[in-house]
């Protein structure tokens, strides 16, 4: 009995070592795998450029910025909602936000990690900023914030396992690098 025991715990455990999506997949882009190629071939708009398309995720038009390491997607920052005059998405961030969370929990399961702040304007209006993040069996990160750097701009962010290593690093110079 207590072998059988041993031998069941030995298949459960690794799995409930990771308890997120085994790969992200966001509308077929997978972070540290899909090339230029691939990302101009997803993209909504056929204008898309090397280092920004429109994808389309969730029947939502999103503009994105794109980041290449070895000829591989390493990072991807999108912007939803609006910053000044400026209209990155029909819809509010606060709509998107709601929308891409609805659908991606439902894709990847529940977030690894819920953040919640409360943020207040210049005007001393209260708004709660939200941010939740899935990260895959490869170490690949997906993260939305409902609210960034204006509560009317919302982001949404890929980073490959590779490209967050590499970030990672770099800070960890700088922070060597400070003197005191």
């Amino acid at each position: 009995m207590m072998k059988f025991l041993l031998a069941a715990a030995a298949i459960v455990l690794p799995i409930a070592s990771h308890a997120g999506p085994k790969l992200i997949d966001v509308v077929g882009l997978i972070p540290g795998v899909s090339d230029a190629q691939q990302v101009r071939q997803a993209s909504a708009q056929p204008t898309s450029t090397d280092d920004g398309v429109f994808l389309e995720i969730g029947g939502i038009k999103i503009p994105c910025i794109t980041d290449f390491l070895n000829g591989r997607l390493a990072a991807m920052t999108c912007f939803t909602g609006s910053s000044g005059s400026s209209k990155y998405t029909r819809e509010s961030n606060q709509q998107v936000f709601e929308e891409l969370v609805a659908g991606w929990t439902r894709k990847f399961g529940v977030p690894d990690k819920t953040e919640r702040q409360k943020v207040r304007t210049r005007a001393g209006v209260e708004y709660e900023q939200l941010s939740v993040s899935w990260m895959d069996a490869s170490g690949n990160r997906l993260e939305i914030a409902n609210m960034m750097q204006s509560v009317t701009q919302g982001l949404i962010s890929i980073r490959s396992a590779d490209a967050l290593r590499k970030e990672a690093l770099e800070e960890g110079q700088r922070n060597a690098a400070k003197k005191f």
